[in-house]
């Protein structure tokens, strides 16, 4: 299986990043990805999941599949999204 580790180290530190900013509302971070049969989604997002465990409280993640795109390979996919919070 191959996941774009990139893709997510980025989402893992705009999440750092995003929850020690001074900004006085809340603070969400959305994360899509695309998955093919050899691919599956879901093991990179709990991966997210638990990577930004360690610096950011997340909520309970709000995901949405979605298929029927025209690309051979990217015809299907996930959007997530989780409100983040300050690691007590």
């Amino acid at each position: 299986m191959a996941i774009n580790l990139e893709l997510f180290v980025r989402d893992f530190a705009d999440c750092e990043k995003l929850v020690n900013t001074k900004f006085s509302t809340n603070k969400a971070i959305l994360v899509h990805g695309y998955e093919h049969d050899e691919w599956p989604l879901e093991l990179a997002i709990e991966a997210f999941e638990a990577l930004s465990s360690t610096r950011v409280t997340l909520s309970q993640r709000f995901s949405r599949k979605f298929d029927g795109l025209i690309h051979p390979i990217h015809s299907r996919g996930m959007v997530c999204a989780w409100q983040i919070f300050p690691k007590v």
